[in-house]
């Protein structure tokens, strides 16, 4: 019986040991495609985010433009109907045409495309507001100089409100720290 227990033994040994090797490698090769997989689902999130970043970063800088070519159009119709005014005796009365209003319309059209790419929800409605502010006025007719130079100063207001919220995300974004910026009478950013 020893002479088969000599035999069996070194036999047995051999195969318990392949079989360990076998499910140590199996085991190895598991945890290394599991870290594998993890790398390269946090190398495709840190790409999307870099999209991301790298879209709304110039979306919000184009945004930012098209507001203040909107504020300089509509500051450019303003002055021509307070000229107009000063003839005609009320504001708004005398229509308007020319490059003036195609520029303001190729301006609010700017504004309109770009607010609707802007993936936060409270700066999206700054910059509707201050679009919509800057409208107002080209919209009075037969006013005192008074009242439209008031929304004016209203629309000057609701452009500096935007563009500081702009201002605020593109640092956010750059700094990647902290909160997101709150702006006066918004509430706590959301984005989509």
């Amino acid at each position: 019986m020893t002479h088969w227990l000599e035999t069996v033994f070194p036999v047995a040994t051999f195969f318990l040991g392949g079989l360990s090797t076998h499910l140590r490698d199996s085991m190895m090769e598991k945890r290394q495609r599991a870290r594998e997989e993890s790398t390269r689902k946090a190398d495709r999130e840190r790409t999307i985010l870099d999209r991301r970043e790298a879209f709304e970063l110039d979306n919000l800088g184009r945004l930012g433009e098209a507001l203040s070519d909107l504020a300089r159009a509509a500051g450019r119709a303003h002055y021509e109907d307070v000229a107009n005014a000063r003839t005609v005796g009320a504001y708004g009365v005398a229509q308007m045409g020319g490059t003036i209003s195609e520029d303001r319309l190729l301006a609010n059209r700017a504004v309109h495309r770009l607010a609707g790419l802007v993936l936060n929800d409270d700066l999206r409605a700054s910059a509707e507001r201050a679009r919509d502010a800057l409208n107002i006025p080209s919209g009075m007719r037969n006013v005192p100089v008074a009242h439209a130079e008031t929304a004016l100063t209203q629309a000057a207001l609701a452009v500096s409100t935007a563009q500081t919220a702009i201002a605020a995300r593109i640092r956010y974004i750059y700094s990647c720290q902290g909160q997101e910026p709150q702006h006066p009478g918004t509430t706590p950013a959301t984005t989509a």
